[in-house]
């Protein structure tokens, strides 16, 4: 037959009062029961209505086992609760969802609204006083993520209000470094006009080409070689030029007839 659900009601187990004194066992008459007065009902999965009659099923000993450690888990839960305690207070609590304080200042800060691309939040916090050069906890600036997700009319009202154009993070990288690295070509474009130094380098000593190389941004490739040509010689700490970290032929030819 199809498996269906049986309810049982946990007349086995001890039922305690809000004093956690055990009550009577056997029969109790019908009676409206407080919440900490109300017996546990048990849902099994069955596989045959014939277990409500006393019969066996495939399964029945994996559920009164189940049944047991229940029982065996509530009583031992009530065993620590206190003569001023209720049941639900001693249930272990789940950790709520929380943020730390760094997360929170971000959230509020400008660099949210920076990588977010809201503009108009980040002209009200100006307005207010907020230095567009201010760093995060992590040592980012708004610029640095605005460039990163490619906001360009966000970079430009930055660089407009007194962003610099190459802050560094603790790991060297600048702004320029983000959009070279992610291929948006209006913000490196826009950055560099802003004079952008595209000769700073990270603690990799890797340069803004490399990061466009690696990453297979042909046009933001062409455009830093525009700006500044001995990028192409430039190489990282592990010694390798720019041209050697493309992963495409095509750019690696390219960038090595720049040389």
């Amino acid at each position: 037959m199809a498996s269906a659900w049986v309810a049982f009601l946990d007349r086995a187990a001890p039922v305690y009062t809000t004093e956690g004194e055990e009550m009577p066992s056997g029969p109790r008459k019908r009676r409206h029961c407080s919440p900490e007065r109300m017996p546990i009902i048990h849902l099994f999965p069955v596989a045959d209505w014939s277990l409500a009659n006393g019969g066996e099923c495939q399964g029945w000993s994996s559920n009164r086992k189940a049944g047991a450690d229940l029982r065996e888990a509530k009583a031992n839960t009530m065993a620590n609760v206190g003569q001023n305690s209720c049941l639900c207070c001693s249930l272990p609590v789940t950790p709520s969802v929380h943020q730390t304080f760094n997360e929170m200042d971000f959230e509020r800060g400008i660099w949210s609204a920076a990588m977010d691309g809201d503009l108009k939040r980040i002209q009200s916090l100006i307005q207010k006083g907020t230095n567009p050069n201010v760093m995060d906890s992590a040592g980012y600036t708004a610029l640095h993520y605005a460039s990163r997700s490619g906001h360009l009319t966000v970079c430009e009202f930055l660089l407009a209000n007194g962003a610099c154009a190459s802050p560094q993070t603790p790991g060297g990288a600048t702004p320029l470094h983000r959009a070279s690295f992610c291929g948006h070509v209006d913000v490196v474009r826009l950055l560099l006009i802003h004079k952008a130094d595209p000769m700073t380098l990270d603690d990799d000593d890797a340069s803004p080409l490399h990061k466009a190389a690696e990453q297979g941004h042909e046009k933001v490739c062409q455009l830093l070689l525009e700006a500044c040509p001995a990028l192409c010689s430039q190489k990282n700490k592990r010694h390798q030029l720019p041209y050697q970290t493309a992963p495409k032929e095509h750019l690696q030819k390219l960038l090595k007839q720049s040389l």
